[in-house]
């Protein structure tokens, strides 16, 4: 594929119970080093998420126990049911504005707009971690570059009219991302790369 350019990003997270007694990631993070496979955490099905948790475990040298699940909604459901002790991925907003949910961690480099209190992957020593969580627009490898260039231009444009960006706010909670295609392109090719080795792993 040939990238044309980032317009937002995901806002993929660690979370846990409202009734919970981590109130930090850190604090779930000693217990699973007191507790080897009893912390107990769902995703879809080895999903990128699945991988990102695995190198904090490996880095922390703890063990989490996994169970993949089909969606996310059935990773809420076990959440809400005590079934699994914290959850990974992009869960409906209106179970954290209902109080029912709470975030520990944002699996991305940089905090979320939505949710700046929660820290990311870099605020607690993760940086080094891929965090490809994005939403961008591509084509065919074989565009001819005046035609990307155009393409770039016009997208770029569009995703900078206020109205767009209200609606992705309101709609679905993504925050505003830009990449150019350059950019993104590097960003695809190196987490392309990263993940092909956490995957031989």
């Amino acid at each position: 594929f040939r990238q044309i350019v980032q317009y937002s990003a995901y806002n993929m997270s660690v979370m846990v119970k409202a009734d919970s007694p981590f109130k930090n990631f850190k604090e779930l993070i000693a217990y699973a080093r007191q507790n080897p496979k009893k912390v107990t955490y769902g995703s879809s099905a080895h999903g990128i998420q699945f991988f990102v948790l695995e190198q904090i475990a490996k880095k922390e040298q703890i063990q989490f126990t996994y169970i993949p699940f089909k969606g996310t909604p059935e990773v809420e459901t076990a959440l809400m049911g005590g079934h699994i002790l914290f959850g990974a991925g992009d869960f409906n907003y209106s179970l954290v504005e209902a109080r029912q949910i709470r975030y520990l961690l944002m699996l991305g480099k940089e905090r979320s707009e939505e949710f700046p209190d929660v820290p990311s992957l870099k605020d607690l020593g993760y940086d080094d971690l891929p965090d490809p969580w994005y939403h961008g627009i591509c084509g065919p490898k074989g565009i001819p570059d005046g035609i990307a260039k155009k393409l770039e231009e016009a997208f770029t444009k569009a995703m900078r009219e206020p109205h767009f960006i209200e609606e992705l706010k309101k709609l679905v909670r993504y925050h505003i991302v830009y990449r150019n295609s350059k950019d993104l392109g590097d960003y695809v090719a190196n987490n392309y790369e990263a993940f092909g080795k956490l995957v031989k792993e």
